[in-house]
């Protein structure tokens, strides 16, 4: 549901985000014999963020541009052997003023509103040295 100025307008919408990042990970020091390999790191990079609230054939918001966007994560891997690892990491994204574009029926749209986006997620995946 959309509302404007908290009277809502029906409607529906959706929000995509793709963000090529550079990420520095590091190991921290464990014993050799250590099961889990604990290991944090950061990132930065632009995101892509494509925003749309619409009904009634009327575009409420509107956003699709890059801005800058940073990242910090921290997880841990379990070795399979020497070449492969099991993974399990949490990540925190922010793009930082991310302008979105508004209007009313019959209105020009123009920049209403500029934040930052954050998102979390959980990652699990496999490792392996090429």
């Amino acid at each position: 549901m959309v509302s404007l100025a908290g009277v809502p307008v029906g409607g529906s919408g959706s929000t995509k985000l793709a963000a090529p990042m550079v990420n520095l990970l590091w190991d921290i020091p464990m014993p050799a014999d250590a099961l889990l390999q604990p290991f944090v790191g950061m990132g930065v990079g632009a995101a892509y963020t494509e925003t749309n609230a619409f009904g009634g054939g009327t575009t409420y918001m509107r956003n699709n541009r890059w801005d800058l966007a940073y990242s910090f994560m921290g997880g841990i891997a379990m070795p399979l052997n020497e070449t492969s690892r099991l993974t399990a990491m949490y990540r925190w994204m922010q793009v930082r003023d991310a302008g979105h574009k508004c209007a009313v029926t019959g209105t020009v749209q123009s920049t209403c509103l500029k934040n930052d986006v954050n998102s979390l997620a959980v990652d699990f995946g496999i490792e392996m040295d090429l």
